[in-house]
C-alpha cells in the first residue's frame, strides 16, 4: 500500500489513498485454533486496521461475509444492486 501511495498524486498528501476501499473476500481458517481465540478473519482484519492506523494512508478495509453484495450504485446499473 505504501508503494501504491507513493505513485498516487493526491490533493491530501497526508492520506494519499483516501477513498480506496479494499474488500477482504476470502480468508482460509486455520486447522488449529489461534491461542487468542480469534478467528483468522478477525486477526487479519485487526492487523490490516493496525497497519492503516500506523501508515495513515486513507485505506478502508472491509471484511465481506458470505452473501454480502459489493456494488456501487451506478445509474444505468442501479437495478442490479
Amino acid at each position: 500500500m505504501k508503494t501504491l501511495a507513493s505513485m498516487v498524486k493526491s490533493k491530501d498528501s497526508e492520506r494519499p489513498l483516501e477513498g480506496l476501499k479494499v474488500y477482504v473476500t476470502h480468508v482460509k481458517e486455520a486447522l488449529i485454533p489461534h491461542p487468542s481465540g480469534k478467528s483468522a478473519r478477525e486477526r487479519i482484519l485487526q492487523e490490516l486496521l493496525e497497519l492503516e492506523k500506523e501508515g495513515k494512508l486513507g485505506v478502508e478495509f472491509i471484511a465481506v461475509q458470505r452473501g454480502d453484495r459489493i456494488c456501487k450504485s451506478i445509474a444505468p446499473l442501479s437495478g442490479y444492486c
